[in-house]
């Protein structure tokens, strides 16, 4: 299948219900290239899908920047327990510094049918649940906490 956004889309090893893009250079991260599952492949969702993809190109590395306070509460808040070291931030921006980005997932997990993009990234202050960025519609940065929560605050 192909997509006039996502380009070729395979069915994913793991589930044949879900397309897997080639990697595809996102601004936001200063165009690293990233791989792209879609958790759905009937046409609607694809069309919802890639909307909120075209949203989220429109970000780019000074939004990335503005986004800085709620990943560093996500840190601020695991840091709290201590069970992880403090890592030596000048400024909240520095926040970026620890963390590598990985695969985006594309999924409508609300009763309203919202679209969340969300990446997932690794992280030095929380090694086993990783970093999670969810964003309503691709548009803006709604949470970013560990993998598996809520993609939004409530």
């Amino acid at each position: 299948m192909v997509s006039k956004i996502f380009g070729e889309l395979k069915e994913t090893e793991y589930d044949s219900d879900w397309l897997e893009s080639l990697p595809i250079e996102i601004p936001y991260f200063n165009n690293e290239k990233l791989v792209v599952t879609l958790v759905e492949k009937n046409a609607e969702f694809i069309d919802k899908a890639e909307i909120a993809f075209q949203n989220f190109l429109k970000l780019n590395s000074d939004d990335r920047e503005n986004d800085s306070e709620l990943v560093f509460k996500y840190y601020d808040v695991v840091l709290k327990p201590g069970y992880t070291e403090k890592l030596n931030l000048s400024v909240k921006e520095d926040i970026w510094s620890f963390v590598n980005t990985g695969p985006i997932t594309i999924q409508n997990w609300s009763e309203d049918e919202t679209i969340y993009l969300c990446v997932s990234c690794g992280c030095n202050w929380e090694i086993e649940h990783g970093l999670q960025l969810s964003f309503k519609n691709g548009e803006k940065l709604v949470k970013a906490n560990s993998h598996g929560d809520d993609f939004e605050e409530e």
